[in-house]
C-alpha cells in the first residue's frame, strides 16, 4: 500500500489479528557471542528480538549481515534459520521470543524480516520497557506476564506497520477495493457458508469469470483457495480450543469430519486429531 492508499475499515483490519500469534520467550539477558539459530528461535517457528541497549547483527544464508541498533524491534514471523550475535565489546542487551504459526489473511502480508526503530513509535516504546522491566524484577509469575505482554507487543507492531502504510500485498488492497472487500468480510464472518464460486461472484456484483480474475489479480491467489486457507486458521483455533473434530468440520464449511479431515491433513500435514493432540499437550 501506498501512501495515497485508504486503510481497510476497522472490521477488516480485526480479522488481521483475529488469530494473533502466542509468543514464548526463550531468552532475555546479553548476547555477545555468535548464536546459531536452533529450534527454539527460528528453525520451526518465527521469532521476534527485543533490543533494549547495544548492537546486534542478524546473519541468514545468502544475505548480507543486517545490523540493528537498539532500541528496536527485530521481527521474523516465519519459521527462518539465521544467526545473531551482540556487536561490540558490550554486546547487546535483548529479549527472544518464539512465535506460533500465522495465520491469514496476516501471514499473506508480513515480510520475512521487519526492523522497527523504537525510537520512531512511542505506541511500541512502552510495552518494550514494561518486558525488560519484567525480566529485570523476575517476581513471580514474571514468565506468563512477559509472554502475554510479548503477545500484546505484536499487537502494536502490526498496528504501526498498518498505520504507517508500511505492509503491502494483495489482501490489504483486496479490503478496500468496493467489489472484493465485502466478500472478503462475508468469508471472514461466515465460513461455515456453503460457499462457491457463483455466491461469491454474486456478492461482488461481477461475473462468475470477471470476479476470479480480479480475485486472482488482486489478492494473488484464487478465491477459494483463499477460503480454504482460512477455514483451516478457523479450524485450528476451533481445534486448540478442544472441540471435537466433526463439531469443528461443521463450523468450518464441511458436511462431514472425513472431507474436513482430508482438506485439514493437506493443508497442514496431519490429520485434526493428531494436530490436536500434539497442541493441547503443550504447556
Amino acid at each position: 500500500m501506498n501512501q495515497s492508499t485508504p486503510l481497510p475499515n476497522a472490521s477488516l483490519l480485526n480479522q488481521l489479528l483475529r488469530f494473533t500469534p502466542t509468543a514464548r520467550m526463550f531468552f532475555s539477558g546479553n548476547l555477545c557471542t555468535l548464536t546459531q539459530g536452533s529450534e527454539a528461535d527460528g528453525l520451526k517457528q518465527g521469532t521476534m528480538h527485543l533490543l533494549s541497549r547495544g548492537e546486534l547483527q542478524l546473519t541468514r544464508k545468502g544475505f548480507a549481515p543486517l545490523n540493528v541498533r537498539a532500541p528496536s524491534v527485530l521481527l521474523l514471523p516465519r519459521a527462518l534459520e539465521h544467526w545473531v550475535q551482540g556487536s561490540g565489546p558490550q554486546g547487546v542487551d535483548l529479549m527472544c521470543a518464539t512465535l506460533s504459526e500465522l495465520a491469514p489473511p496476516l501471514d499473506m502480508i508480513l515480510p520475512d524480516v521487519t526492523v522497527i526503530d523504537l525510537t520512531a513509535t512511542s505506541s511500541l516504546q512502552r510495552p518494550v520497557e514494561l518486558l525488560f522491566e519484567e525480566a529485570e524484577a523476575r517476581a513471580f509469575g514474571y514468565r506468563a506476564a512477559i509472554d502475554r505482554l510479548l503477545q500484546y507487543t505484536f499487537v502494536v507492531l502490526v498496528r504501526h506497520l498498518i498505520d504507517r502504510q508500511l505492509l503491502s500485498g494483495g489482501v490489504l488492497e483486496a479490503m478496500v477495493d468496493s467489489r472484493l472487500g465485502v466478500v472478503l468480510s462475508m468469508l471472514h464472518e461466515s465460513p461455515e457458508h456453503d460457499w462457491t464460486l457463483d455466491s461469491m461472484a454474486e456478492l461482488a456484483h461481477l461475473s462468475r469469470s470477471a470476479f476470479a480474475l480480479r480475485f486472482v489479480q488482486v489478492v494473488g491467489i484464487p478465491p477459494l483457495t483463499y477460503l480454504t486457507h482460512w477455514r483451516m486458521a478457523v479450524a485450528r483455533n476451533l481445534l486448540a480450543q478442544g472441540q471435537a473434530v466433526k463439531a469443528v468440520a461443521s463450523q468450518v464449511g464441511y458436511g462431514n469430519a472425513t472431507a474436513f479431515a482430508r482438506a485439514f491433513q493437506r493443508a497442514s500435514g496431519q490429520s485434526p486429531s493428531a494436530w490436536q493432540m500434539e497442541h493441547l499437550s503443550q504447556p
